[in-house]
């Protein structure tokens, strides 16, 4: 039996999904009118529009060489190995016997419509309307590009992950030894954390972020939307047998993390300090109940 045929890196398409997302934030207009009166107080957020088009710009252009360095050039060890091919950990075979299709192309195709299409339109988009109806859309060209730097970054520190960790995906892992061939592939052991996760939960946390952070009254749509979004690529990347369960949770992780984090580190609101500026949003609590007191912990963006 021949070894199966390969569809093409997911490098690329994560590569083409950074490209879009960047061509939208560029070719946004860089002013829009501004409204005869807001609907929602302005909150400006801390920034550098050079610096963070910069960093923005330089990751999505390391990202698309990334995804054109040559598959032999790069390791094909695995690191976290699954033991003998066709056996895993029970979790993770729990999902897949659950979950995986019997014809895994439409879910694989699906994965990338929502991951690298759905996931930047929504985020771009919903955070852009956000604004819009609270009659701020001149605030939209930053929001694109923080939402777009958050996301840049996430993809960066997941393509570090992914080359340390090295796990070997589920159509590949399963396949028989006469189907194997040769061996591995580089994007074969390409399957913790799930890129196209990843970089869905990042978009769709960024931009749910940013949103809070400018106080739109539209920003739980914005959260909402984006993670049925990343959960719904989650379930498709399973789907299709391109990752495991395990492989999808490390990269709504690492997104939510990287989606959400950034934006509060570097983009606080101007009238508090930046940088860990945010942690002033914290505030404790406690209340008198029956047979003693209860503490709250209370967070303000």
């Amino acid at each position: 039996m021949s070894r199966r045929a390969r569809e093409p890196s997911s490098r690329k398409g994560r590569a083409a999904g950074v490209a879009a997302a960047l061509a939208v934030v560029i070719c946004g207009r860089s002013s829009f009118a501004d409204e005869a009166e807001s609907l929602s107080p302005r909150i400006e957020l801390h920034h550098d529009t050079l610096v963070d088009a910069s960093i923005t710009g330089g990751l999505a252009a390391g990202t698309i060489v990334w995804a054109f360095v040559p598959p032999s050039a790069l390791p094909t060890t695995c690191v976290i190995c699954d033991g003998s091919p066709g056996t895993v950990d029970g979790l993770d075979d729990w999902f897949r016997r659950g979950l995986k299709r019997d014809d895994t192309g439409p879910a694989k195709t699906f994965s990338d419509v929502f991951g690298y299409g759905l996931a930047p339109l929504s985020a771009l988009g919903l955070t852009s309307f956000a604004a819009g109806v609270d009659r701020r859309l001149d605030e939209a060209p930053l929001d694109m590009l923080l939402v777009a730097e958050a996301s840049a970054i996430d993809i960066a520190i997941d393509q570090v992950t992914i080359a340390f960790t090295r796990r070997e995906r589920p159509d590949y892992h399963f396949l028989s030894p006469e189907a194997r061939g040769s061996g591995p592939s580089a994007n074969d052991v390409s399957s913790m954390p799930s890129g196209h996760v990843s970089a869905a939960f990042a978009m769709a946390a960024s931009a749910g972020t940013i949103a809070s952070l400018r106080g739109y009254r539209l920003a739980p749509f914005v959260w909402v939307v984006g993670m049925l979004i990343g959960g719904s690529t989650a379930y498709f990347r399973i789907a299709g047998d391109r990752h495991y369960f395990t492989d999808t949770l490390a990269g709504a992780a690492l997104g939510t993390v990287t989606g959400v984090g950034v934006p509060l580190l570097f983009h606080s609101r101007a009238s508090r300090p930046s940088g860990l500026g945010w942690l002033y949003g914290a505030h404790i609590a406690t209340t008198d109940v029956p047979g003693g007191r209860a503490v709250t912990l209370g967070w303000a963006f």
